[in-house]
């Protein structure tokens, strides 16, 4: 059996455990439901179409603080899960046009509250993305499944009463396995500073070294969550910027916008190159909590809106000459994922 649909087999076999449990279902953007303790609402899912979740803390640190932890959280089931679409998109100055799907599924390796070592406390995951391309028309990109392995291997100590030192390394693998070199494995760093300001706003800034979107050396990053009002609340994430009404206890919308990209090696015309695609969305988000009155959260969410600025690129195996592009015009989002929190 080849090996892509040894991969899709075992996608669908973690995909069935998540709905064979009622309370055992990463950027999935409305995690609204943030441990009591957390510094700041932990990134949800692996998200639209970059691979960010490594830049995350553990999602509870309740035994940073003095206080007992709360019970022990399941791990080594996945927790995440969503599919997502982008297209039909017309490919500007040509006759062809482009789609693609995406299917996305992480699994925690540890508690985080249980797993640490002294005033240190670990956290570590994996995902699995599956995307499929369907191009047609003149001029037509030939790689139709593309994959990627994410593994994040994190630590965190308190500093202060409200603040954290976050470091973590997140080796990555991105690739269509018609060809395997050691380009496939991406080792992306990070360090970061996150604090809880007030009961209303919290942060975390800090250095990022990630060599399958940046060419740059380390770029820095900065995020937060600001309950503006009672019932709106303003996020930016690594990759999405979200308008959040939080009137209702169970569901809760609001608009969004983000940016999206990923890069594989990929065999192409005999010959291993890199295929980086970005694009944006805006749209409007929305997610229900399926579990009211219940510690373990169940959350539906679902997106929908319209993609721009997409454009496929095909580079040289060390990433610095452009050999190929293509751009498209605007073209559906649709996003619909189940997001457990224990």
């Amino acid at each position: 059996m080849k090996f892509n649909s040894l991969l899709v087999l075992a996608f669908v076999s973690l995909s069935t455990r998540i709905f064979a449990a009622n309370t055992q279902p990463d950027d999935s953007y409305y995690n609204d439901y943030a441990d009591d303790g957390a510094i700041y609402s932990p990134y949800s899912g692996i998200d639209s179409s970059v691979d960010t979740s490594y830049m995350q803390p553990p999602a509870n640190q309740n035994t940073f603080s003095g206080r007992s932890a709360s019970a022990a959280k399941p791990y080594l089931i996945p927790n995440k899960f969503y599919f997502e679409y982008l297209g039909s998109m017309d490919l500007k100055g040509g006759n062809g046009h482009l789609s693609a799907t995406n299917a996305v599924i992480t699994l925690p390796f540890v508690d985080p509250t249980q797993t640490g070592f002294g005033s240190w406390r670990f956290d570590a995951k994996a995902a699995v993305r599956l995307t499929w391309l369907n191009s047609k028309g003149d001029q037509v990109i030939d790689e139709s499944e593309l994959y990627t392995i994410l593994t994040n291997f994190s630590a965190a100590r308190q500093i202060g009463n409200s603040g954290q030192l976050i470091i973590g390394v997140a080796p990555e693998i991105s690739t269509d396995f018609d060809v395997w070199t050691f380009r496939d494995v991406y080792i992306s760093g990070y360090a970061a500073y996150a604090t809880k300001v007030n009961d209303s706003f919290s942060f975390a800034a800090g250095l990022a070294y990630v060599p399958q979107y940046v060419d740059r050396f380390v770029v820095p990053f900065f995020r937060f969550n600001w309950q503006a009002t009672p019932v709106w609340e303003v996020a930016l994430s690594d990759a999405r910027f979200s308008v959040t009404n939080t009137a209702s206890s169970r569901f809760h919308w609001g608009p969004f916008l983000q940016w999206g990209g990923k890069t594989w090696t990929v065999n192409r015309h005999r010959s291993t190159q890199r295929l980086r695609w970005t694009s944006y969305s805006l749209g409007m988000g929305s997610s229900i909590d399926l579990t009211p009155n219940h510690e373990t959260k169940v959350l539906l969410t679902a997106d929908i809106g319209f993609t721009f600025g997409n454009e496929a690129r095909f580079k040289t195996k060390d990433n610095k000459h452009t050999l190929e592009k293509y751009e498209y015009d605007e073209g559906l989002y649709l996003r619909l994922g189940v997001d457990v929190q224990f």
